[in-house]
Order: structure tokens, then sequence, then C-alpha cells
């Protein structure tokens, strides 16, 4: 088994009930001990056009397979969701993102591990802040809450509210 970390997100429909729907599929392929961040709202990044904030929340778990198996269930859930893959910073009903595959570091044309974005995404820090300060990223050796600590101005200046549930 593998320790993996998620992020979780939706920005159109019934967004809470969206991320809902999510973790249940997740508990198919995720095994205990399964974590869960705060629900957070936070607003769209790098987008043109204007789109509705998200709702997001990181999950981690453990997983038995590869990470490429990995992603091609999370992106069959996005799609029983009923995602479109139309992109990067579109709208979507869901949104699944593999964060962390154990200490694996992976760069393919489909797949980077750890996540290409994990240390500009506040709202990724906070809810990995949450569930497990103590985890080494496989950047430098250093822990989460260090880069929690000592993430830059512009990704703390990012709004998020938190959502109550």
């Amino acid at each position: 088994m593998t320790y993996v970390a998620l992020s979780l997100g939706s920005n159109l429909g019934d967004r809470a009930q969206n991320i809902s729907k999510m973790e249940c599929l997740l508990k198919k392929i995720i095994r205990e001990p399964v974590k869960r961040s705060s629900l957070m709202e936070t607003e769209p990044l790098g987008v043109a056009e204007k789109q509705p904030w998200y709702y997001n929340r990181i999950i981690t778990g453990n997983y038995e397979g590869s990470a490429l198996a990995l992603l091609d269930n999370l992106e069959s859930l996005e799609r029983e969701l009923g995602r479109k893959h139309k992109g990067l910073l579109k709208s979507r009903t869901a949104d699944l993102d593999l964060l962390l595959f154990g200490d694996a570091q992976i760069k393919t044309e489909r797949l980077t591990i750890p996540h290409r974005g994990i240390l500009q995404r506040r709202f990724v820090l906070e809810g990995l802040n949450q569930i497990d300060p103590d985890r080494k990223l496989p950047l430098k050796g250093k822990t989460v809450k260090w880069f929690f600590e000592h993430m830059d101005e512009e990704v703390k200046s990012q709004r998020i509210n938190f959502i109550q549930n």
C-alpha cells in the first residue's frame, strides 16, 4: 500500500454534493486510514474568464497499485461525475488531482508527482497542513508544515473561505 494525497474540487452545480459524491466513490479505491481536511471555498486561479469559486478538500489515504492506475481511476471518476476534459483552468463538476504518491517523484507526459501546483495553491498547503503537517514532501525533504509556514506572499494572498459541514 502506498500513501496518497488527493485534491478534490468542484465549481459547477451543487459543489458540496459533488465533493461528497467524489468522497463516496473514492472509498472504493482509497484505503484507510483516510483523513479529510476542512471543506474550503477558493477563488479560481489563473483564469481569463470569470468562473464560480471552487469547493475544495484534501484527502489522504492508502492505495494499492501504480500511480498511473490511480490516475486512470481518478479520471474515470471525474467522467462518471460529469466532467468533460476540455483543458486546464476550465469550470468543472469534478476535479480530482493526485498530489502525492508515497515518496515518488514522477514526471511523464500524463503525470507529475508531486503535483506541479502543490506549492502554488494555498488550499493544498492549508489542507495538507491540517491533516498531515509532519509529512515530508519529496521536494527538498521538508515537511508540509515547513512549506505552509514559508509559503510566498502570492500564495498566502489567495483567498479561502472555510465551509461548515
